[in-house]
């Protein structure tokens, strides 16, 4: 079993923030919490468990771990995908490397639905969700090329009207995080666009693996990626959490 503490959420909250992977059972996680306490005094802990596994996450309910969100994973195979955006002008892909346009994408994600497992956990509150998601979308802008900021860019008008942050796991497999589109557009026809271009540029970077992570909550961005854009799922899980006071 291990323990990690979650940088960005730990600071955000002003305490630790912890998940917990790689365990093996729930006996092993209730026995061991009074020592996690005792060392990372913590304000939340949260693991995966597979959705399967109903006796783990009654065990988990029966000693104060509570659900937070239902999780599906999908993957894509880009070898099996041939795509092409040259139909698709004026509109144009390119890197976020600006702070100007870094601060037109927080904008969008700020008119964003939220449907991650802290906006909707009445424990925690909306504007630590709202911290959170800025702070992961600036760590994407930063960290480059170890995470990627992309923008979708009307280039008649030079707006934004998209964008999608993700990481490379490794030279050849890569993982979606965040993505908004702006207010007054198509909303599929933007998000089609958005996820051709990313697939291609992710593509020509020799990434042949696309990991994506929806929640159950959203339907419609778990229908794009399957229906429209090929992606299968792979696996699913539910989250539990603890707060502590």
């Amino acid at each position: 079993m291990q323990v990690n503490v979650l940088k960005t959420e730990s600071k955000l909250m002003g305490r630790n923030m912890l998940r917990i992977h790689e365990w093996e059972s729930a006996e092993e996680i209730t026995k061991a919490e009074a020592d996690i306490i005792s060392r990372y005094n913590p304000a939340y802990i949260y693991l995966a468990v597979d959705a399967t596994d109903l006796h783990s996450i009654q065990q988990l309910e029966a000693n104060g771990y509570s659900f937070s969100e239902f999780r599906i994973r999908t993957r894509l195979n880009t070898s099996n995908i041939d795509i092409s955006t040259r139909s698709f002008f004026p509109f144009k892909l390119e890197m976020i490397g600006e702070e100007e346009l870094f601060e037109k994408s927080v904008a969008i994600l700020m008119t964003s639905l939220d449907d991650d497992r802290f906006s909707n956990d009445p424990l925690i509150g909306h504007q630590f969700s709202k911290d959170r998601l800025v702070a992961n979308l600036r760590k994407s802008f930063t960290t480059y090329p170890k995470e990627f900021l992309l923008g979708l860019i009307n280039s008649n008008t030079d707006t934004l009207i998209a964008f999608r942050s993700g990481a490379f796991i490794s030279n050849t497999e890569a993982i979606y995080y965040q993505f908004g589109i702006a207010e007054g557009h198509d909303h599929d026809h933007v998000a089609n666009m958005l996820e051709a271009f990313t697939i291609e540029f992710l593509k020509k970077r020799g990434i042949e693996i696309i990991n994506a992570v929806s929640t159950g909550f959203n339907i419609a961005v778990l229908n794009n990626l399957l229906k429209k854009n090929d992606f299968v799922i792979a696996s699913s899980s539910v989250l539990m959490r603890k707060v502590f006071e």
